[in-house]
């Protein structure tokens, strides 16, 4: 009689080895926590540029409207008009101005709307609206849809020699549009904002509505807020438009602060925070601190707090 035919043992494990696997459950990764956190903070840093262009077209056009020139911060532009008509040409090919920004083309400020006598940006219902032609700042083509500041402080200051206890304060409304090329833009950057001079106190910077203010003395504090609409490429190169909503808190500058030396008109907010809201992602925190002169924030987003540099 044959022999049975006898499997070598290795082959018995082999095939229970297959047997084993086939009716294991396969390993599962385990389950995220949801999203990853929302860390992204270029939304927030060009924000704060059209904030920046904005402030930059009001203090331009009070040097003008006290001085007549803007020598102290960009001796390059050429400054014509008279009476309530003024442009400032940067020119085509621009150069840059004490704050290290290179700008090109005109702003043209229409001081109409102001009352008879008022002709100066330190007096009471004194006002303007600004139009721009061509105008650039680094390359980022600026539209004024509309921009119109007047001055709001009583007029019971008017005639004044002195200070006599009331601050001077301007409103702002703006609607703005800037392109930085077809990865970043912003259209309709719409803003309400008061602005006050707050150390009309300082002789050194407000000698009454006789003199022009001594803006190189001046400290300012901005208050209100704005919205619109803005076009970003994410760092997956992926084009995302959203709205965005911010709110102005009690932001000062002080132009005695300039921590570059190299750009000393560039005089960064020193005290204050901002709350910008893009689409229906959470609020970037952004706290400047209680009065140090440097460029440096605290940003509060997604539960972390860091420190940045906008």
């Amino acid at each position: 009689m044959k022999n049975p035919v006898r499997f070598p043992s290795i082959m018995v494990i082999f095939f229970l080895s297959i047997m084993f696997t086939s009716c294991k459950k396969k390993d599962v990764p385990p389950p995220t926590n949801g999203p990853p956190p929302d860390t992204e903070t270029r939304s927030l840093w060009f924000e704060t540029q059209a904030e920046r262009i904005s402030d930059d077209i009001i203090n331009m056009g009070a040097q003008v409207s006290e001085n007549g020139n803007l020598n102290s911060f960009f001796p390059g532009a050429i400054v014509t008009g008279a009476g309530k008509t003024f442009t400032i040409d940067f020119g085509t090919t621009g150069s840059r101005g004490a704050d290290s920004c290179k700008r090109t083309g005109k702003l043209i400020y229409d001081f109409n709307a102001s009352v008879t006598n008022a002709n100066s940006f330190r007096m009471p219902e004194f006002s303007f609206k600004v139009t721009a032609n061509n105008y650039a700042v680094n390359l980022s083509t600026v539209t004024i849809n509309n921009k119109t500041v007047t001055n709001i402080t009583p007029m019971s200051v008017a005639g004044q020699t002195v200070y006599s206890g009331t601050d001077l304060v301007w409103s702002d409304s703006s609607d703005i549009s800037v392109f930085s090329g077809f990865w970043r833009h912003i259209d309709g950057w719409k803003s309400n904002e008061i602005i006050t001079l707050l150390n009309t106190n300082d002789p050194a910077c407000y000698k009454g509505q006789s003199f022009p203010i001594d803006w190189s003395k001046a400290k300012i504090q901005v208050n209100g807020s704005s919205m619109g609409s803005m076009t970003i490429l994410d760092e997956f190169g992926n084009t995302n438009t959203e709205g965005f909503t911010n709110s102005v808190n009690l932001l000062i500058r002080d132009f005695t602060c300039a921590p570059n030396a190299p750009t000393p008109q560039d005089h960064p907010f020193i005290s204050g925070s901002i709350d910008f809201k893009p689409g229906i992602r959470a609020v970037r925190h952004v706290d400047y601190g209680t009065g140090t002169c440097d460029f440096l924030q605290m940003l509060t987003l997604s539960g972390k707090t860091n420190t940045i540099s906008l």
